[in-house]
């Protein structure tokens, strides 16, 4: 499953895959949905673009939303271990 962290609240798209094992469709923490065109991207500096490049930093952080929901989903697979 491809997810922009956009819609968790980075500033660029960032496309993040996730490889989901152990949890049901069904089972899956409401992804949202934000719908336009992020403020800034990520692109190497080679590339021009008319909105603004994020900085290293943030290009590698993941929104403190989407880490949230990242340990919501892990809850619900099947093997968690709640120790």
């Amino acid at each position: 499953m491809a997810v922009p962290q956009f819609w968790w609240g980075h500033r660029a798209n960032k496309s993040t895959r996730l490889y989901i094992v152990g949890c049901e469709p069904r089972a899956i923490p409401t992804v949202p949905l934000v719908l336009g065109e992020a403020p800034c991207v990520i692109q190497s500096r080679k590339r021009q673009d008319y909105r603004p490049h994020t900085k290293r930093a943030e290009r590698e952080a993941t929104p403190k939303d989407f880490a949230i929901w990242l340990v919501s989903l892990a809850r619900r697979c099947t093997g968690h271990n709640s120790d």
